[in-house]
């Protein structure tokens, strides 16, 4: 499997790590939705799964390649490890 094709599941923790690695490529995710003729919302609605039809996995593939699919799979996994341990804290998850 390639960083590309990573089973992300939409919502805060894909979004937060789509900004994460704009920001640490120098760039923002303002910056690159505008670039691609895409509005806020429409970005925003991608990733958290609000719109999931063709036109938007594509967008969705081409933000994660714009932002950097290594960068953003590994900012993905540390939220959700840490979303883990919080929940094994509070004896959610033995």
């Amino acid at each position: 499997m390639t960083d590309s094709d990573f089973p992300f599941q939409h919502g805060d923790m894909l979004y937060s790590a789509i900004l994460g690695a704009f920001r640490a490529s120098g760039t923002t995710f303002d910056q690159w939705y505008k670039a691609n003729g895409v509005t806020q919302a429409q970005a925003r609605n991608v990733t958290f799964g609000i719109s999931q039809g063709p036109k938007s996995r594509q967008v969705l593939k081409a933000m994660i390649l714009g932002a950097g699919p290594d960068v953003v799979k590994a900012g993905y996994l540390a939220r959700l490890t840490r979303h883990v341990e919080a929940l094994k804290e509070l004896g959610a998850l033995k």
